[in-house]
């Protein structure tokens, strides 16, 4: 009993502590030889790289609070870095398809 047709159960442990940011095989079956299981980072050393409309950007200050919703249960604590002083253009086409051209500060 608890084996279903035989299959078995493993511990699988990740070689980092961290948090799951995303879970690749969702319900049981059979996994290829170096298929992904879960999606696990250290939270602490995450870098989140945001784009901002002008009216919001100018009252986002560094040392801010911050929450990074990664699809986790809970999102992600964080705090305001650096606020660069650049802009872009984003233009949409016919087509559907975007274009930009970055602006501002180097």
């Amino acid at each position: 009993a608890g084996n279903v047709l035989g299959a078995a159960r493993w511990e699988v442990k990740s070689p980092i502590q961290g948090s799951v940011l995303k879970v690749a095989q969702e319900s049981e079956g059979a996994v290829g030889l170096g298929a992904p299981l879960l999606e696990i980072a250290d939270p602490r050393s995450l870098e989140v790289i945001v784009d901002v409309l002008p009216q919001e950007a100018v009252n986002i200050q560094p040392g801010m609070p911050a929450r990074v919703d990664v699809g986790a249960a809970t999102p992600l604590a964080a705090r305001v870095r650096r606020v660069e002083p650049a802009a872009f253009t984003k233009v949409t086409g016919r087509d559907g398809r975007c274009s930009s051209s970055k602006t501002g500060a180097p």
